[in-house]
C-alpha cells in the first residue's frame, strides 16, 4: 500500500467519491462538482452549483440534491444533459437499475437516465434509510422503519416486506443464488429467499451491524459495531472466520483479490486506520494509520484505494492483492499535510 497522488479539496466532502473507471468524482459541501484523472489526481474539470451527492456508470454521473432535483452529467466535461425533478426529497445516493435512475428518500422515483423522464414515482410517508439495490424481480428499499421492501422494477408496487426488528443503515446485497443478505440493528445478520422475502437464516451479533456486506467466494463478509468482522459461509450462515477490529468500523468491507479492506477508528481523533486481511482466513496482514480523520467511505477501483480526509485533500493509495502466503512489509506512512 503506497501513496501515489494526493489532490487539494477547498471544502468538505458531500456524500461519497464515486467512478466510472477512468475518473473520480468529488461533491463538496460548497456545492462544487470536480473530476479527478484516477492515474494522476489531475483535475479534470470542475462545476459550480451542483450539491447533491452522485452516483457514477461509464458514460454518465448523476447528481442528486436534497430537494429531489437530479441531474445528468456528462462524465467527460461536466456539463449536463438534463435536469428534472423527481418529487422525491432526502440525501440517499442515487442508484442506477440498468437505463434507469432510482431516487429514494421519502418515497421512491424512477427516471429514464437518458431523458430525464420520471417513469413512475410513489411519494409516501416511509423514508429510505440506505441506498435501494435493483436485483432481477426486486427493487430493495431499506426503510428507516425497519422494514425491507421489495417492489417491482417496473410499477413500483410493494411486492413483499421483511421486518427486521429496528431501523436499516445498511443496504442489502444479493448473490447469484437469490439470497438476500443484510446486516440489522437488531442484532442480528440475516438471509432472504429474493423470491419472497422469507428468512433462510440468522446470524445473532452482540451489536448493530451499519454497513452493507460483501461478497467473497462462497462467504459474506460484514463488520458490526462490536468491533468484529465476520465470514459467514452464504448457504447456511455458518461461521468461517472472524477477526477483532481495534475499534468500530466506519465503513463497508472493501474487496481487492481476496483481500479485504476496513476502514476503522484510530486511537487519536485525529486519524483512523485503514486493515488489510486475507479473506480465506481473517489473518491480519497489515494497517495505514491516516494523518487525518476520513471523511466518507473510501472508495476502491481496480487495485487503487482513494480516501478523502477532513484535512480538505483526496488522497490515492496504490494496493497489493495478497498471494498465497504473502506477508507484505508495513506500508510507508501516509504524508502530514504541511500547516502554515
Amino acid at each position: 500500500m503506497s501513496q501515489v497522488w494526493v489532490a487539494p479539496l477547498d471544502d468538505h466532502v458531500l456524500g461519497p467519491l464515486v467512478s466510472d473507471g477512468r475518473l473520480a468524482f468529488v461533491a463538496t459541501r460548497d456545492g462544487s462538482l470536480r473530476a479527478l484523472d484516477l492515474a494522476s489526481g489531475t483535475s479534470r474539470w470542475r462545476v459550480a452549483d451542483r450539491p447533491g451527492v452522485l452516483a457514477a456508470r461509464p458514460g454518465l454521473l448523476v447528481a442528486r440534491e436534497a430537494d429531489g432535483t437530479v441531474w445528468a452529467i456528462d462524465p467527460e466535461t461536466g456539463s449536463a444533459r438534463w435536469k428534472a425533478s423527481s418529487g422525491i426529497t432526502g440525501t440517499v445516493p442515487p442508484v442506477f437499475d440498468g437505463d434507469r435512475v432510482v431516487i429514494a428518500g421519502l418515497g421512491v422515483a424512477v427516471l429514464d437516465a437518458a431523458r430525464g423522464g420520471v417513469l413512475w414515482s410513489v411519494p409516501e410517508t416511509a423514508v429510505a434509510s440506505a441506498a435501494p439495490v435493483a436485483s432481477g424481480p426486486c427493487l430493495l428499499v431499506p426503510e428507516e422503519g425497519g422494514t425491507l421492501r421489495c417492489r417491482e422494477p417496473g410499477t413500483g408496487n410493494s411486492i413483499w416486506t421483511f421486518a427486521a426488528g429496528g431501523p436499516l443503515y445498511a443496504s442489502p446485497v444479493v448473490d447469484l443464488d437469490g439470497r438476500v443478505l443484510m446486516g440489522t440493528t437488531n442484532r442480528a445478520f440475516v438471509a432472504l429467499r429474493l423470491q419472497d422475502g422469507r428468512r433462510r437464516w440468522r446470524w445473532k451479533l452482540g451489536a448493530d451491524v451499519r454497513t452493507r456486506a460483501a461478497l467473497l467466494d462462497e462467504q459474506v463478509v460484514f463488520a458490526s459495531h462490536e468491533a468484529v468482522l465476520y465470514a459467514l459461509r452464504r448457504g447456511n450462515g455458518n461461521l468461517s472466520w472472524r477477526a477483532t477490529l481495534p475499534s468500530r468500523p466506519l465503513a463497508a468491507p472493501l474487496l481487492l483479490g481476496h483481500g479485504v479492506i476496513v476502514a476503522c477508528y484510530g486511537s487519536r481523533p485525529t486519524e483512523n486506520l485503514l486493515l488489510g486481511f486475507d479473506g480465506r482466513t481473517g489473518r491480519l496482514l497489515g494497517e495505514l494509520r491516516t494523518p487525518a480523520e476520513l471523511e466518507g467511505e473510501p472508495l476502491l477501483v481496480g487495485d487503487r484505494l482513494l480516501v478523502a480526509l477532513r484535512d480538505l485533500r483526496v488522497v490515492a493509495l496504490q494496493l497489493a492483492a495478497p498471494g498465497e502466503g504473502d506477508v507484505p512489509p508495513p506500508a510507508p506512512p501516509l504524508v502530514p499535510r504541511a500547516h502554515p
